[in-house]
């Protein structure tokens, strides 16, 4: 999930080459619809996505971290589903003391945005494991 899809295309390639099908999202509410729609080998979110109306309340209900990092948002919302901790990962270009405790209380990976090479060994290590083995 991310409202500058532009930006992963590079991550994108790389997942299709690798014999992936990549789905998008660009809203919260475009995402968590996705969620409720099918699983997903890895769920892969910006941190600051647009929040539509119909569920701000929602999200703020959740906390200050929350609403000014919507995507965490999707990641609890994924992690309550039955994603493992290890197909999470959310990023930004904020380095936040905030994101980092939320990050780890909730079980998901954080990166910040601008280490190429760190999500794609994040998204490697995500490949690597069988969700459906025991954890």
């Amino acid at each position: 999930m991310d409202d500058e899809p532009q930006y992963l295309i590079w991550l994108i390639e790389y997942l299709q080459s690798k014999g992936y099908a990549v789905e998008t999202a660009s809203t919260l509410a475009d995402g968590l619809q996705k969620l409720r729609e099918r699983r997903y080998r890895a769920i892969v979110a910006d941190l600051s996505v647009p929040v539509p109306t119909e569920i701000r309340s929602l999200v703020e209900a959740e906390g200050n971290a929350y609403s000014v990092y919507p995507g965490l948002y999707l990641a609890h919302a994924a992690r309550n589903m039955g994603y493992r901790s290890k197909q999470v990962v959310v990023y930004s270009v904020h380095d936040s003391a905030t994101v980092t405790e939320v990050a780890a209380r909730i079980g998901v990976c954080y990166i910040t945005k601008g280490r190429p090479k760190i999500l794609k060994g994040e998204i490697d290590n995500i490949l690597s494991y069988d969700p459906t083995r025991d954890k």
